[in-house]
């Protein structure tokens, strides 16, 4: 019975070695295949006949035969087990890679080794990964380390897990010192909220990639304009791995662009704000009376102008000098806009005459107004010869009238005003509509 069940033992071993996807094989001590599994047929194309007598090593490829040497050697030496990863060849002539197993066998009498039993198999498809892997992780590293921006490997708290020598002159600290650092640490604190709220938002799965503008502080205090591009790497599994970040110096474009915005808007106030007075200029003040002129075609609230005549300005400038005539003016320009309605629109329409545009407006408040208006100049404003008056001519649109028909009218006004003794207010009663 004894012998029964070790017969059905040692068949059941041999089907397991004749089934192994693994080749199996036994040596001699120095290499010479003695045994090999039927899987050598799949993995090598030869018939497990072919291979006995032979020794292994007439099948490694030459560049790999220092390696398996040695660690054949360390198998004869060392009683634990060795793999050793390495080139094979097919019987077709190309090479597969191999991952073969080995340890000796000792003669528990004397401990001499009888024979080396190893388990191979083929793991061209693992090497050549790991290879592409390797070459992809190279070419990365060696891609970061030249770019001509800055680049980083961020981890998920924002730290930086590796840097490029461009980034690190950007933001004016070394490499290693970055590496001690989170992101967080060193972006300017208006920026840090739009920021995590990219990266939150990459992490929800909600975007794949985002950009902004930002500033970071540099080691010496300075700030610094960015622009950053992120994105989030994920394991296989599909987890948050790590950010990859590419950061641009962008801060002469920032400046720039600031310097361009600073001299449009100079050319902004230029065109609509009057050099002496700060008034809205007359091209400024025409606009805004067109934009009335518009909402009354469709609304029909009412706009009136206003043109005002500073009285005897040119014997002031005779008299006392242009500098004394522009400073009368700058005080009837400081006056004025405090007697009209915030509504109103106040410019300078040429020389010493303002042209005061009043929305929504019928004549008798479009006169009160306007008297209002002398009476605070007579008031506040004065010259070395006395108080400074106005003469103030008023107009109410009539339906479908132009800008150059209602200012004509307003003009018509004025001329009464001062026909009428200077220092004085003249309007017109709309025409009926028709």
């Amino acid at each position: 019975m004894t012998d029964q069940n070790e017969h059905d033992e040692l068949a059941a071993l041999r089907m397991l070695v004749e089934n192994s996807t693994d080749m199996l094989s036994r040596h001699t001590p120095t290499g010479t295949y003695t045994y090999v599994s039927p899987a050598c047929r799949e993995l090598l194309g030869y018939e497990p006949e072919e291979l006995l007598g032979r020794s292994a090593y007439d099948l490694f490829h030459p560049d790999d035969l220092a390696a398996v040497s040695a660690n054949h050697d360390e198998v004869l030496e060392q009683p634990d087990v060795r793999t050793i990863v390495y080139r094979i060849r097919h019987r077709d002539g190309h090479y597969i890679w191999f991952e073969t197993t080995s340890h000796a066998v000792r003669d528990p009498r004397d401990g001499e080794i009888v024979e080396i039993q190893t388990s191979s198999r083929d793991v061209t498809r693992r090497v050549e990964a790991e290879t592409r892997l390797r070459r992809s992780e190279q070419q990365f590293r060696l891609a970061m380390e030249h770019a001509p921006i800055g680049m980083a490997l961020v981890g998920l708290d924002g730290s930086f897990l590796e840097v490029n020598d461009q980034l690190a002159h950007v933001v004016g600290r070394t490499a290693a010192e970055l590496r001690t650092l989170r992101f967080q640490d060193i972006t300017h604190p208006d920026d840090l909220d739009a920021d995590l709220a990219y990266v939150q938002q990459l992490l929800d799965g909600e975007i794949d990639r985002y950009s902004m503008a930002k500033r970071y502080i540099r080691a010496d205090g300075s700030i610094i304009w960015v622009l950053l591009s992120g994105s989030l790497v994920r394991d296989v599994d599909g987890s948050p791995d790590h950010f990859v970040a590419q950061i641009q110096d962008i801060s002469q474009q920032i400046l720039q662009e600031e310097g361009l915005r600073a001299a449009n808007e100079a050319l902004e106030r230029l065109v609509n704000e009057d050099l002496l007075t700060g008034l809205a200029t007359r091209r400024a003040v025409l606009r805004a009376l067109d934009s009335e002129l518009t909402r009354d075609d469709r609304h029909g609230r009412g706009v009136a102008v206003m043109l005002a005549d500073v009285d005897r300005f040119k014997r002031v400038n005779d008299r006392h000098g242009h500098a004394e005539g522009d400073r009368v003016l700058r005080d009837i320009a400081s006056v004025v806009p405090g007697a009209v309605r915030q509504v109103d629109v106040v410019g300078r329409f040429g020389g010493e005459e303002l042209l005061v545009v009043l929305p929504e407006v019928a004549a008798p408040a479009a006169l009160s107004i306007a008297e209002r208006v002398r009476t605070q100049v007579s008031t506040h404003v004065s010259s070395p010869d006395g108080p400074v008056t106005v003469s103030i001519g008023v107009a109410v649109r009539r339906p479908a009238e132009s800008a150059e028909q209602l200012i004509a009218r307003a003009d018509q006004a004025l001329y009464r005003a001062k026909r009428a003794g200077r220092d004085n207010v003249q309007g017109e009663a709309p025409a009926p509509k028709a």
